[in-house]
């Protein structure tokens, strides 16, 4: 979708791919910001379940976030985002239970060295699709540590219920 304007890819294999998804009103999962969110469909006869949404970018990144949302139904989902080298090496992850229905939080991660080639939202066995909106990415700046923080209002706040792991 973006390869050209923004350098990143969604994947597309023969389980799932990206798709745009323009809601409903009548919909319980509404966007951070209207119309669209992206999420991750699986492809017939696959399911969403332990199936995650891949994001690649051309260019290593220092830090990326997502608004997270679709956590409707069942006792609540719980998310995993973690981010990959170009090697495929996992560099970090952060998990947050409960998954919102609208897309009201917001999950990042950064990389102090800048090495974030490709990130995954996994929601595991949960049939509902993985959701996002408002990807926020940006290429290497000096840091020195994990932040996940969660939008309130006009304040990004330490996010509660996380668990961050680096690998």
């Amino acid at each position: 979708f973006y390869a050209n304007s923004h350098g990143l890819r969604f994947e597309k294999s023969t389980t799932n791919h990206a798709i745009i998804y323009d809601g409903d009103p009548n919909d319980p999962s509404q966007p951070y910001s209207a119309p669209n969110v992206a999420t991750n469909s699986a492809i017939f006869p696959a399911t969403s379940a332990n199936v995650p949404f891949p994001i690649i970018f051309d260019r290593d990144q220092s830090h990326v976030g997502v608004w997270i949302g679709n956590g409707e139904g069942g006792d609540g989902l719980t998310a995993r985002l973690t981010a990959y080298n170009r090697e495929g090496n996992a560099l970090c992850d952060v998990r947050l239970f409960p998954v919102p229905v609208s897309h009201t939080t917001f999950l990042g991660l950064t990389d102090a060295y800048g090495r974030i080639a490709r990130i995954q939202l996994d929601y595991g066995p949960a049939a509902n699709s993985e959701s996002i909106d408002n990807l926020i990415f940006g290429p290497f700046a000096p840091a020195n540590n994990i932040r996940v923080c969660q939008q309130i209002q006009t304040a990004c706040v330490p996010a509660t219920n996380v668990e961050v792991n680096i690998l």
